[in-house]
Parts: structure tokens; sequence; C-alpha cells
């Protein structure tokens, strides 16, 4: 988290980030199996700015964001976007669709993501397809 101090409110988001040619997504191994990034930025800030610029600092990803989500079934607000480039993935792992129930994802958000590698959209937004 690049944000530090001042007496700003911080939110918090979940990152679902999308490999668009292998249809995985990037996860953070942990001593207690994997997790979604997460990123802090500053409340009433442009939330898509910045959220691109945390994933391009913390991890040197260049993403589109095909949407976000608010908050639902007591999960944090939830960002998904698409990497167009990266200068290293070290400290992620690619999963499959299959394996991303145990990281917390729901089931729900699971669906709306299948449904989006398979060139559906995840909203009625126009650039919210992979791809």
């Amino acid at each position: 988290m690049s944000f530090r101090g001042g007496s700003f409110e911080e939110l918090k988001y979940r990152l679902i980030l999308i490999l668009p040619r292998s249809q995985k997504v990037l996860v953070l191994p942990t001593g207690n199996g994997d997790c979604l990034p997460t990123v802090h930025i500053p409340q009433g800030t442009r939330v898509a700015k910045e959220l691109q610029k945390e994933i391009r600092d913390l991890w040197r990803l260049d993403v589109i964001f095909l949407d976000l989500l608010p908050p639902e079934d007591g999960y944090l607000p939830c960002a998904i976007a698409e990497v167009v480039r990266s200068q290293g993935l070290t400290d992620f792992v690619p999963v499959g669709t299959e394996q991303l129930l145990d990281v917390g994802l729901g089931e729900a958000l699971l669906a709306r993501l299948v449904a989006a590698f398979k060139e559906d959209s995840f909203s009625n937004g126009p650039f919210s397809r992979v791809g």
C-alpha cells in the first residue's frame, strides 16, 4: 500500500486480476492457502485511477478495469481487471476458475467471471468483457 498517513479514510478493494490468454486469475499464495490480492486507496479519489496506480506501484502490472462491484454477501468491494502488461509476476500464482471458490470469491461473482470468459459481459458496461 503506497498511501500512507494523513487523516483520510481508506477504501479496501479485492482484486480479480485476469490473464486473458490463459483465462486464469492471479492470486497471492500465503501460509494459509491462496487469497485474492487487496489494495487500499484514499476515499474521495477516482477509484479506477487510484487502483491502477496502486497495482502498478505494488506489482508492476498495467491493467484495464472491466467492472467495479459493490460489497456483497459480507465481502469487500471488488475490482475486476484485465492484465494488459506485466513486468514480472513473481508474487502471483495463476489459477483456473474452478479454484476460485477456495479463495473466497463467492458463487455469484464466480458465475459472472465464468460468463465473462465465455465472452459475455460482467455488467451492461461496454468495456466489461475479457479481451
